[in-house]
């Protein structure tokens, strides 16, 4: 249930931006970002620790404080564990791809490069897990907070901070919740049409 109603939320921004593209293209911007993720859970942390993130999306601005954008990032992390006996040395990987929207707030600064913003958003958090020739593939609905500030190089340039906290959960084993949300802070391009 949770699964259809992430999917049919992001179907529906898809479809909103598509028909804001169409009305007015100068509003639309590209967003580049580079990033490290800190997961949440100390399990996941321990196994695998942090590790570069990355991503893309676009924004559109529905008035100059407030935007939406829709991001899809990427995040992988390995490792290698020695365990039983007699020792048997396992590799394992954990894979992260969440597909965002979010709406934006641009909080207003008089005659400044800096904007600062606020946000927060849904979106569906795509896992999979290998351990050895085991492997498992979750989703689930999760939520983020962010905020960041954007500096202005050119007319349709700007250079963004952002730090962004996502809440999401999967099982991949009957009965044991792993949390995939996590702490990112990256920064990145976003060149506007």
């Amino acid at each position: 249930m949770k699964k259809s109603i992430g999917i049919l939320a992001i179907g529906i921004m898809a479809l909103a931006s598509t028909q804001a593209l169409a009305e007015d293209a100068s509003k639309v911007s590209a967003i580049g970002v580079l990033g490290y993720y800190m997961p949440a859970e100390k399990s996941v942390d321990d196994l695998y620790g942090g590790g570069i993130a990355f991503g893309g999306g676009v924004n559109y601005a529905y008035s100059p404080q407030i935007s939406i954008i829709g991001v899809v990032d990427y995040w992988k992390g390995s490792a290698e564990k020695v365990v039983g006996s007699p020792t048997v040395k396992t590799d394992y990987s954990l894979r992260i791809m969440p597909v965002t929207c979010s709406v934006i707030y641009n909080i207003p600064v008089q005659k400044s490069a800096f904007a600062p913003y606020i946000g927060g958003g849904i979106g569906y958090y795509s896992a999979e897990s290998k351990a050895g020739s085991k492997s498992a593939s979750k989703g689930a609905v999760g939520f983020q907070v962010l905020g960041g500030c954007n500096y202005s190089v050119s007319p349709n340039i700007l250079i963004t901070c952002v730090t962004r906290y996502s809440i999401a959960t999967v099982d991949f084993e009957s009965g044991k919740d792993t949390k995939i949300g996590g702490l990112t802070i990256g920064g990145g391009v976003v060149y506007s049409f």
